[in-house]
């Protein structure tokens, strides 16, 4: 009986990574000799789960490249039966048919093109964004093998967005704003593509991008954050970190990069000078009497004790629950027409960016001017900063009250 199994390379390519091929046994009948096909996608070894003989999960993009191996080896079980109904007895008849069947076509130059934007701008984008990039490839590759789309910049039309669209709803299960991201994300591709000569199309700048559904803005309120502060953690000296380095960043209103790049060299008095790590801005940043406490606490130790944001984030939850942050609080999503309601305790929805945005309501809810808020923060104009901007139950009704007394 015929078998079929994925192996990698014995060599690494110059990137250190290796490439994918699938080893078919048995054909012709009895046969021991293999018929190796490349799949065309290569991978960091480490990536690799031999005993599954699958891409990791851990690997972005791993669920659309595992689905095209499943697609290798179905495609090529399919032809060794048409090759034993044909009575194929000869090994190298079968191997230049199976060979034939798996040739490639002539290289896609969208995607080609699309790993050239990939190399020229890995040196210049944060991590987050690169990877973000490659997810969309891996979006396009599957969506080009599951719809049988031919992927060329002439087919970047609206016949194209409506099937792109659609695939990223029903296929990838992807949320209306993510769509609307991803999209982003190929207009400037495909921006890039025409600046520097690869295609005139221009029909991808009438692909809707903006997002339409409106997100709640997750943030503490001023006695749920000051409850976090004052709460005791002895106990837990890890959550009594998490926590500080927390409300650190609620206080100051920067992004979790640039707090985990924090130095006690870069205060001047009680103002904090920072170069920001994803726009490159040059902020300063008054400390005031609270930022100021929580970093004292720490100057003896050189630093801020900063982890990753995959820990912050999960221990941060424990820290809110712990302080009692768990009033029940209902998030609504779409996906296509459907709504998505999730209702569940404020602190399961508590991550490092809750305080970037708890800075920005506090702030606004307690009278700051918008310009003074965005010269902290780093955002551009308004329309950037207005995203995080949200005002709590109690001010509408003390606003109310103002007004009307």
């Amino acid at each position: 009986m015929p078998s079929y199994n994925f192996y990698l390379d014995m060599r690494e390519n110059r990137k250190g990574e290796r490439g994918i091929a699938l080893w078919v046994r048995g054909c012709p009948k009895g046969e021991t000799r293999p018929v190796i096909i490349r799949v065309g996608e290569d991978i960091p070894l480490s990536k690799w789960d031999k005993s599954k003989q699958r891409v990791k999960p851990t690997y972005t993009g791993s669920p659309e490249l595992n689905a095209l191996l499943n697609k290798y080896e179905d495609e090529a079980k399919k032809c060794v039966r048409e090759l034993e109904l044909g009575r194929c007895a000869d090994f190298e008849t079968a191997k230049a048919a199976l060979r034939a069947h798996f040739a490639p076509k002539k290289k896609n130059e969208f995607l080609t093109i699309f790993d050239e934007y990939l190399d020229t701008q890995k040196s210049v984008w944060q991590p987050a964004t690169f990877k973000k990039f490659k997810t969309l490839k891996a979006h396009l590759t599957t969506f080009a093998v599951r719809t049988n789309f031919v992927l060329t910049f002439d087919a970047i039309d609206k016949r194209f967005e409506d099937a792109f669209r659609a695939f990223l709803v029903q296929d990838a299960v992807l949320l209306n704003n993510s769509v609307s991201k991803t999209f982003a994300l190929v207009k400037t591709f495909l921006r890039w593509a025409e600046e520097r000569g690869y295609h005139t199309n221009d029909a991808y700048r009438h692909f809707k991008v903006k997002a339409s559904d409106k997100t709640e803005v997750i943030y503490l309120e001023r006695e749920e954050l000051m409850r976090l502060l004052e709460h005791d953690f002895s106990e837990s000296p890890t959550l009594a970190r998490v926590r500080d380095v927390f409300c650190f960043q609620c206080f100051t209103g920067q992004r979790f990069s640039d707090i985990a790049a924090f130095k006690f060299d870069d205060v001047k008095g009680n103002v904090w000078h920072i170069r920001t790590k994803k726009t490159r801005d040059t902020l300063q940043v008054p400390l005031t009497a609270l930022a100021l406490g929580i970093m004292e606490k720490y100057r003896a130790h050189g630093r801020l004790p900063v982890i990753s944001s995959q820990k912050t984030n999960q221990y941060i939850k424990e820290a809110c629950r712990l302080a009692g942050i768990d009033t029940p609080t209902t998030i609504v999503r779409y996906r296509g027409n459907q709504r998505i309601d999730k209702t569940e305790p404020k602190y399961n929805l508590i991550a490092s960016h809750t305080a970037r945005r708890t800075f920005v309501s506090l702030s606004v809810a307690n009278g700051m001017n918008h310009q003074a808020i965005m010269k902290i923060t780093g955002h551009s104009d308004f329309k950037m900063l207005k995203k995080y901007l949200d005002v709590s139950d109690s001010l509408v009704s003390q606003e109310m009250e103002k007004a009307w007394k």
